[in-house]
């Protein structure tokens, strides 16, 4: 019996003691998925968590040319030996700003040959370094949904080019388009007809020989979404003449204030934007988000009709001088009891005050209380949400809020 004891317990450095299940330890490592040291300890710990590791080593990935150190051919060595690596990359994103374009053109094909599941793609560039499309190289990008571009490109017929290669793409987010030249309107014209499968479009900064008024002249039927960041005057015209050319398939509208200059004083831009919002017939869900012109876009707000709208979402910036006591709210809180919110299902209401406001003046749940009682229309359909930002506002607030339903 002495021998049968001995044999059943573990020995040392055995694997028969109790172990965690193969999903928790999938869990634990997804917890260190901003910590590639780490990860490429585990991926050296045991074969079991070889699979997790690579997934957040891998899954995410930016390529670029630093210096003398050919990061593009660098990664094209390592899927040659190891071209099972490719599977884990789903977002990718390429930095475009290089001069040896022939050099990279060829470790970018062997690439994107070899990375069959991206979803994300991102092309970053620069003013001076006019990126050429290789169709044949982007299309083995097809698996792509998501594209994301801050790049300039050498002619008009590249940006048709990249589009034509990833036909997959149901959400364009751009931040800068630059095209040498000067594209005639046709030519600007049917780019975005180019990907089919469009469904959300988001234009977050500016265009260059490029205008929006071009690029939307004709419908895009598969359009749902489309958000727009407005720094000028300008922005606000562009918006204007864009929204009825959108307005049968829109459903979804986001409006970024970022910025309004003097001449967005003048009542003609806000009644014009808030004409074409309102001729959107088809919308169901619009956001507004306000970091700064906080007074313009209130007036703005009065002025929309949200007849057919479901859920209306107001996410703003609230500077000190707005905001003295819990008085000052009824400023704030002026387009929200208009009768035009009447039949919105849902108004979701979230409010940033400026650290500069004291402390001795600001209780965030006396704030919510006031704002509640001075809205009582929209009882039972209101989110609400109020932060006092404890530094310099960023669009994430870092201090405790009270949200209510």
């Amino acid at each position: 019996m002495g021998n049968s004891t001995s044999s059943s317990a573990p020995q040392p450095g055995s694997l028969d003691g109790p172990q965690l299940p193969p999903e928790i330890q999938d869990r634990i490592i997804d917890f260190l998925h901003g910590d590639p040291t780490t990860l490429r300890s585990c991926a050296l710990t045991c074969r079991a968590w070889v699979p997790s590791s690579r997934y957040h080593l891998f899954n995410v990935l930016e390529i670029s040319e630093f210096g003398r150190v050919p990061l593009y051919s660098a990664f094209a060595s390592i899927l040659h030996t190891s071209p099972h690596l490719g599977k884990y990359v789903q977002a990718l994103t390429l930095n475009v700003t290089w001069e040896d374009q022939d050099h990279i053109s060829n470790s970018l094909s062997f690439i994107a040959r070899r990375l069959g599941n991206v979803r994300m793609l991102t092309l970053n560039g620069s003013r001076n370094s006019p990126h050429t499309v290789n169709y044949t190289t982007y299309s083995q990008f097809r698996s792509v949904t998501n594209l994301r571009l801050n790049v300039t490109f050498s002619c008009c017929d590249d940006v048709a080019s990249l589009f034509r290669a990833l036909p997959g793409v149901e959400e364009l987010r751009v931040q800068s388009i630059n095209i040498e030249g000067n594209p005639s309107a046709d030519q600007v014209s049917e780019l975005l007809s180019s990907l089919p499968a469009l469904r959300r479009l988001w234009v977050d900064g500016f265009f260059e020989h490029l205008t929006m008024a071009k690029l939307f002249l004709k419908p895009l039927p598969a359009l749902e979404g489309f958000a727009m960041t407005l720094f000028s005057s300008g922005h606000v015209t562009t918006l204007a003449h864009i929204l009825p050319v959108l307005a049968r398939t829109l459903k979804n509208l986001t409006i970024n204030f970022v910025y309004m200059d003097n001449d967005a004083q003048i009542p003609y831009h806000r009644a014009l934007l808030a004409e074409s919002v309102s001729a959107c017939t088809s919308l169901r869900s619009i956001r507004f988000t306000c970091d700064h012109a906080l007074s313009w876009v209130l007036k703005f707000l009065a002025q929309v009709n949200y007849t057919q709208v479901e859920c209306v979402t107001f996410d703003a910036y609230v500077p000190a001088k707005f905001y003295k006591d819990v008085s000052s709210l009824d400023h704030i809180l002026s387009p929200f009891t208009n009768p035009r919110y009447r039949n919105v299902q849902k108004v979701e209401l979230t409010l940033h005050f400026s650290p500069r406001i004291p402390d001795s003046g600001f209780n965030a749940e006396l704030v919510t209380q006031a704002i509640q009682s001075r809205l009582p229309d929209l009882r039972g359909r209101l989110v609400l949400k109020v932060f006092k930002v404890s530094g310099p506002y960023a669009g994430l607030p870092d201090t405790s809020h009270v949200i209510i339903a």
